[in-house]
């Protein structure tokens, strides 16, 4: 996956210091309503994959996971039902 700049980007996650450029590159990020929000495009050799079912596997560093959300809707627009999911979400590690 590719990160992508978008709009409502409001800051830069930039590469952790003695990283290379192909260990981790510089993310536009949106962060705000207790999220950070970044944009990926699929290679073409990855969207053959999703186009054949293949999952999306979400990696983090660390050792615990805090909720997160993929998604192929943008969160800026509104949408009924991902704003239920996303509180669902919420609510149920409060």
């Amino acid at each position: 996956m590719i990160p992508q700049r978008f709009p409502e980007a409001n800051t830069v996650m930039v590469r952790p210091q003695g990283w290379t450029e192909e260990e981790f590159s510089d993310i536009h990020a949106f962060v705000g309503d207790g999220w950070v929000i970044t944009a990926w495009r699929p290679t073409p050799a990855e969207l053959m994959k999703l186009n054949l079912g293949e999952p999306v596997y979400l990696m983090l560093k660390g050792g615990t996971m805090q909720p997160a959300c993929v998604t192929a809707d943008s969160p800026f627009v509104p949408d009924p039902v991902q704003d239920r999911q996303l509180d669902e979400l919420q609510d149920s590690h409060l």
